[in-house]
């Protein structure tokens, strides 16, 4: 179930909006921003490659949606169920398609959508292959809500820009996906009566198909090596990093580790 919210004022009451997606096994699909410190005259090994990995600031991409979920106990377990499973480095965001609920009672509700372009290094699961060596992943960027065409009292739209997330989350940066097929346009109307989908075709070559993560399964790797949560807000809390790092694997690259054992 995802939930998106709207900024409330102090001393008002807020609004809640509720869009659930049934995603069988898999569940639809939000760190603080990290400062790269200066390296040594004679930098290790480890700290050269830090250098070389882009900043990332993953609160901008996943402070669109809290999400009410249940929390799958590791990587491999959320692959074993999953029908797409991706390893690659961010291309980059582009807009995507939007949703609008309407009541006919001048409630409107507005839904934006992103589409995450990745290059693939390794497909350890695939629907298909129709993009060749790019997968296009539907992330949410938040939206509005008017009531007689106005922004209720209070609050504000809570929406993150194509600029913003291709700045938070830059080229380069090494991502894993695991998730489904994202829900065509009819699906989304039956999910959520009343609404329409606009721009249906909007962030990915035409013939291509279009996937949604996990709430779990959008994993960004961060400056110093980290993995951090592009959804779901409590990747600290999950269990999947051990207690004890090597020297030479941080956190995300033991979960590509976990990946890599998947396919043997």
């Amino acid at each position: 179930m995802t939930i998106r919210k709207l900024t409330v004022a102090a001393g008002l009451a807020g609004f809640v909006l509720v869009c659930a997606a049934a995603c069988g096994g898999v569940g639809d699909p939000q760190s603080s921003q990290r400062v790269e410190h200066p390296s040594a005259e004679q930098p290790s090994a480890q700290s050269t490659e830090t250098k070389k990995r882009p900043r990332v600031d993953a609160a901008v991409v996943r402070g669109m949606t809290d999400y009410d979920y249940e929390r799958v106990t590791s990587l491999a377990a959320l692959a074993r169920m999953a029908p797409s499973v991706t390893l690659g480095t961010v291309v980059g965001w582009t807009d995507g398609r939007s949703r609008v609920e309407k009541n006919g009672s001048g409630y409107v509700d507005t839904s934006l959508f992103a589409v995450l372009e990745i290059k693939v290094v390794n497909s350890y699961r695939a629907l298909d292959r129709r993009g060749g060596d790019r997968v296009y992943v539907e992330v949410p960027r938040g939206g509005e809500v008017r009531v007689d065409g106005e922004l209720p009292e209070g609050t504000k739209p809570v929406l993150a820009t194509i600029d913003e997330l291709n700045s938070a989350v830059p080229r380069g940066t090494r991502v894993i996906v695991v998730g489904r097929a994202a829900p065509t346009a009819t699906e989304l109307a039956k999910q959520t009566p009343g609404s329409t989908v606009h721009n249906e075709a909007a962030g990915h070559p035409q013939g291509t198909g279009l996937l949604r993560a996990h709430v779990q399964g959008l994993i960004f790797e961060d400056e110093q090596g980290n993995f951090v949560s592009g959804l779901a807000d409590e990747e600290k809390e999950w269990g999947w990093v051990p207690s004890a790092k090597s020297a030479a694997g941080g956190g995300f690259s033991h979960l590509t580790d976990q990946l890599d054992a998947l396919a043997r």
